[in-house]
């Protein structure tokens, strides 16, 4: 991710840029939101999903995703479908995937489905 930074801060001191696409990672993301904010110059993600980033708050960063919120919502009514009453959850121990999993849990402990 240093390089990148360092691209894109290149192009911001020594070019006209109009805006910014691409950021791949919720860290990515967190980062160029808020330089776009404070460079004022858009930023649009194809891969934002947390709720990590305050979209909210900041104008100049679009995403193009629905919130995890939803997917998680659709897996759990997937097993729901299969009438599962427990699943295991494998997941990656990071900002992203502790957000991820906290959905995952109310989403199935809304239809009483346990998580082992």
């Amino acid at each position: 991710m240093y390089l990148i930074c360092n691209a894109v801060l290149d192009l911001l001191n020594h070019e006209e840029v109009h805006g910014i696409l691409g950021p791949q990672t919720a860290t990515e993301d967190k980062f160029f939101s808020e330089l776009g904010g404070k460079v004022h110059v858009p930023v649009i993600s194809f891969t934002a999903r947390s709720s990590t980033v305050p979209y909210v708050q900041n104008r100049y960063f679009v995403r193009t995703t629905l919130d995890d919120m939803y997917q998680a919502q659709a897996l759990a009514d997937i097993c729901h479908g299969f009438e599962w009453s427990e699943v295991v959850i494998l997941y990656e121990d990071t900002e992203y995937g502790n957000q991820f999993l906290s959905h995952l849990n109310k989403a199935f402990q809304d239809i009483e489905i346990g998580i082992a």
